[in-house]
């Protein structure tokens, strides 16, 4: 049994492992007003019983996608599309953390948050919706840079990650079309949901440069002297 107290944080309780049983059937119950999230895989036999408050299951990308589709119901295409969207948003979102955290220091330089890796392929614990709630940043620290190496800075966070970012997404994209038969240009395909996906998004934007297409990578002082752009999509 879980008691979980409704405080401050959202969730009040959250698990990055799972609920498993050892030697007998085991039941989950959750109890308190508070909101407690699970994003581990579980396998237990009992049942779930919710007393008071609120439980929710997330999931991590792991080595079986279709279990993120059984999870969260994802039962039709739409859904899907819906899912990939939003998993977009967010991990664009974490591939630019350096310029959505940037800060001038008055001095010639400038600062913000960076990592040394970060595992969006199979650790993150993704939202019922596609978002990315939970990743294994490894090396998060508040750096200082030169001004004339912000853009290179920029441009190196997202190429270090890219590669992990666009695995998760090929995984969940292929589950997609597996299951709902929707079988559309890799490039086209992916186009329209970074299209969808940064709309309203006041750091990043697309652009098409010839026959490829590139994010343009603001940042939050809105200084164009430090705007980078990063190709996505070659053709």
């Amino acid at each position: 049994t879980f008691t979980v107290a409704d405080g401050a944080a959202d969730p009040d309780l959250s698990l990055t492992a799972g609920i498993t049983e050892q030697n007998s059937p085991a039941n989950l119950v959750k109890a308190g007003p508070g909101r407690m999230v699970i994003g581990g895989a579980c396998s237990y036999s009992g049942n779930t019983v919710v007393k008071a408050g609120v439980l929710e299951f997330w999931s991590t990308l792991g080595g079986n996608t279709g279990s993120i589709f059984d999870l969260f119901k994802i039962d039709d295409n739409e859904k899907a599309l819906k899912f990939l969207k939003n998993f977009v948003r967010s991990g664009i979102a974490f591939l630019t953390l350096f310029t959505r955290s940037i800060k001038n220091n008055n001095d010639g330089t400038f600062g913000g948050l960076d990592f040394y890796d970060v595992w969006l392929d199979k650790d993150a614990v993704l939202s019922p919706d596609g978002t990315i709630y939970f990743v294994d940043l490894e090396g998060l620290e508040w750096i200082n840079v030169r001004e004339k190496d912000v853009k290179e800075k920029i441009e190196d966070q997202i190429f270090r990650s890219l590669y992990e970012f666009m695995f998760a997404y090929e995984q969940i994209e292929r589950e997609r079309s597996a299951r709902f038969g929707d079988v559309t240009d890799r490039k086209v395909q992916l186009e329209c949901l970074l299209s969808e996906a940064l709309k309203g998004d006041e750091i990043v934007d697309l652009v098409h440069e010839g026959e490829n297409l590139e994010l343009i990578i603001g940042n939050i002082l809105q200084e164009q002297d430090l705007t980078a752009n990063f190709p996505i999509i070659n053709r």
